[in-house]
């Protein structure tokens, strides 16, 4: 499989992603790659990385047996000491109270709608909001499926025992194939991929989308938008920005006062509304339990 320049090939009982080292030198720092000659190489487990058609149809039909609806989370990928700085927000601190709210709301649906079985699909990598779900799922024992591409690859942990991972070729294709396998969608902030590629596509294929405004929680006042480097108008806040053009009431910040709870505050009102949420889109036999 390739596309610009990436190409993934199986060797074996391996899959090797490789490209040329000309102008991506910033990957040599990611656990896992090495330098073959003119080319940057990285190798997976074929049991757990998939990106062959028949392989992926199996592996999406065992994960959708496993659970009667898939949520995944869209956010902030990169939360470094650079990204905190600019939130106004300490390290460590994006992520955990991501985690927070998901026990939170993944707890009130299995004590509200019994037996109910979720599942998440996840961007694989380990930073950010994809750490933060991803560990949810596996403290929670809920079923957890990964999705990638060629270009994003490189970001993803190749341990031989993890979660299977399905590969798409370009970002759009990996896009689609993400949106394509939730029945609903959470946010937490997150840019300007977060805004287009999550939020607008999940809207287009009519999946329920439910918000929420971490950085409110945590006392930070960021732009929804900022100018980049051509002028342009940027998406700084994914769930922001979605506050501002579709004119929702930003209930995550209403009201808050310093005597109170933030945490417990939202957290109750987000699991109230995945559990609403949740209620649609799982089986019938779910809805009024």
């Amino acid at each position: 499989m390739r596309c610009d320049g990436y190409e993934l090939r199986r060797q074996g009982e391996e899959l090797i992603l490789s490209v040329l080292a000309r102008g991506k030198e910033g990957l040599e720092k990611e656990a896992g790659v090495v330098r073959v000659g003119d080319l940057l190489e990285k190798r997976y487990p074929a049991s757990r990385f998939h990106f062959e058609k028949n392989d992926m149809k199996k592996v999406i039909e065992l994960f959708r047996s496993q659970c009667d609806f898939s949520f995944g989370m869209s956010g902030y990928s990169n939360v470094d000491q650079k990204r905190c700085n600019e939130l106004g927000i300490k390290l460590g601190q994006y992520e955990y109270s991501v985690a927070g709210l998901m026990k939170r709301a993944i707890g009130t649906m299995r004590q509200r709608i019994s037996s109910v079985r979720p599942g998440i699909v996840y961007g694989s990598s380990e930073m950010g909001v994809d750490l933060a779900i991803g560990g949810v799922a596996e403290q929670d024992n809920i079923p957890l499926l990964g999705t990638s591409c060629l270009a994003y690859l490189w970001y993803v942990n190749n341990k031989p025992v993890g979660p299977n991972i399905l590969i798409a070729r370009t970002k759009q294709e990996y896009n689609e194939l993400y949106v394509g396998l939730i029945d609903l969608l959470l946010a937490a902030n997150g840019g300007q991929v977060s805004y287009d590629m999550d939020i607008h596509a999940a809207t287009r294929r009519m999946i329920p989308v439910v918000p929420v405004d971490v950085l409110s929680m945590l006392g930070s006042k960021v732009p929804a938008f900022i100018v980049d480097s051509s002028g342009g108008r940027k998406v700084n806040d994914a769930v922001g920005a979605l506050i501002y053009t579709w004119r929702l009431l930003d209930w995550t910040s209403a009201g808050f006062s310093h005597a109170k709870d933030r945490f417990e505050e939202v957290s109750k009102q987000f699991s109230d509304a995945v559990v609403a949420a949740a209620r649609e889109v799982a089986p019938a036999k779910y809805s009024f339990t």
